[in-house]
C-alpha cells in the first residue's frame, strides 16, 4: 500500500549528499556575485515563497540559527572577535525572505540549541556570545535598519525595528540544562511549545527550518508543525521553502 503524502519526506544520506552539492554549487556562483544585489533571490522569488506560505495558511515562520540562517556553526564557543565575522554569513535566502514575511504580517522567530547555560570553563560571557544575545545580534546587524510598509495598528507609523520583526527568540539546548532526560523538551519540542503558546496558532500553521534531520522529523511527526530540513553547508535557500511546502 502507498503510504499518504507528507509535507516532509526524510532525506536519506546519499540523497542529502547530492541536494547539498547542488545547493552549494549554486552558492558558490552567488557568492562570487555581488551580494548587495542578491541575484538568486529576486523580488519575484520572494513573492512566490510569500504566495506559497499564505496559500499553505502559515501565520509563523521559525528559523534555526547555525547552518540555518547562518551559514556557518557558532558550537557553542563563538568568541566576540568573531561575531562579526559569523553573522555576515547569514544567507541570502534569510536576509530576503525576512522583511517579506515580516510585510505580509507573519510572526517570526528563532528557534536555536544556542544556550546561555552553556557557559562554562573558558567559555565566558566576557569573551564569548551564545544563546538569546547572539540570536539577537544577528538580527540587529542585518534587521535594525529594515524598511517596510508595515504600520503600527495605534499609531499608524511604520515599524523598521529588528525586535518588532522577530517577536520571540528559543534559546535553549536540553542537554544544557534540567531537560535532558524530559521527553517533552527533547529535539525541539520545548522550542515548538512556547513558540505555539507565545503565537497563538495551531501546529499546522507554523513553519519551521532546520538542518538537522532528527530535529525535523521529530517536529513534524510530534510537535505536529510544518517542519522543513535545509542542507547545512549552505543554510536556508529559497527554493527549500518553495520545493518543500
Amino acid at each position: 500500500l502507498q503510504q499518504p503524502p507528507t509535507i516532509f519526506q526524510p532525506i536519506g544520506t546519499c540523497q542529502q549528499a547530492h541536494r547539498c552539492a547542488d545547493k552549494m554549487t549554486a552558492h558558490e556562483v552567488t557568492s562570487s556575485a555581488d551580494s548587495k544585489k542578491h541575484p538568486n533571490s529576486t523580488n519575484d522569488d520572494v513573492q512566490r515563497c510569500i504566495d506559497r506560505v499564505k496559500e499553505c495558511r502559515i501565520k509563523v515562520c521559525v528559523f534555526d540559527m547555525d547552518q540555518t540562517a547562518v551559514a556557518d556553526h557558532s558550537r557553542g564557543r563563538l568568541t566576540r572577535e568573531s561575531l562579526d565575522n559569523y553573522v555576515s554569513k547569514a544567507t541570502v535566502g534569510f536576509l530576503s525572505l525576512v522583511p517579506a514575511l515580516f510585510q505580509a504580517g507573519i510572526g517570526l522567530a528563532i528557534a536555536t540549541h544556542s544556550d546561555e547555560e552553556e557557559f562554562g570553563g573558558d567559555i565566558q560571557p566576557e569573551t564569548h556570545i551564545l544563546g538569546s544575545e547572539l540570536a539577537q545580534a544577528l538580527i540587529d546587524t542585518h534587521f535594525s535598519k529594515c524598511k517596510t510598509q508595515k504600520k503600527d495598528d495605534n499609531t499608524n507609523e511604520s515599524i523598521n525595528s529588528s525586535s518588532t520583526m522577530f517577536s520571540k527568540i528559543v534559546a535553549y539546548n536540553p542537554r544544557a540544562r534540567h531537560g535532558k532526560k524530559e521527553q517533552e523538551n527533547l529535539y525541539k519540542r520545548y522550542h515548538m511549545r512556547i513558540l505555539l503558546n507565545h503565537f497563538q496558532v495551531e501546529p499546522r500553521e507554523l513553519l519551521f527550518f532546520d538542518d538537522a534531520t532528527d530535529i525535523v522529523e521529530d517536529c513534524n511527526n510530534t510537535c505536529g508543525v510544518r517542519a522543513i530540513q535545509v542542507c547545512p553547508d549552505v543554510g536556508f535557500q529559497l527554493d527549500d521553502l518553495m520545493d518543500n511546502l
